[in-house]
């Protein structure tokens, strides 16, 4: 049996002033034409998660919103985000597609990466 496991993060990373502006460009970048945001709705109440829709909208990216993920999420929560995706066509980067992925496990503060994308 193979104990390695391969964890994988972004290899591009735009931080500062007006790196924000940029994200329909590395959507684009990355051959996507929809994205799914999976967030809170304290984040949404920040105007942040309508930026980016807004900038995404702007590119003639689709954006779909998944914004019930509380703090600790339990599996139910990653399932229904998941559900939520497939049921709505979601993220269509070709490095991802969408379904529960085995990685998740409850009360972790990341509901959105297990979600794989078929």
């Amino acid at each position: 049996m193979n104990s390695v496991k391969t964890f994988q993060t972004a290899s591009r990373i735009l931080i500062g002033p007006g790196s924000l502006n940029q994200i329909a460009d590395e959507v684009k970048r990355l051959k996507g034409e929809r994205v799914m945001i999976v967030t809170d709705h304290n984040l949404v109440k920040t105007g942040i998660v309508g930026r980016v829709e807004g900038l995404l909208n702007a590119a003639g990216i689709s954006v779909k919103r998944f914004d019930d993920v509380e703090p600790d999420p339990p599996y139910q929560t990653a399932a229904q985000a998941a559900v939520s995706y497939e049921g709505n066509e979601g993220g269509s980067c070709p490095r991802h597609r969408g379904r529960l992925g085995p990685g998740y496990r409850e009360g972790g503060s990341d509901t959105g990466h297990p979600i794989r994308m078929r």
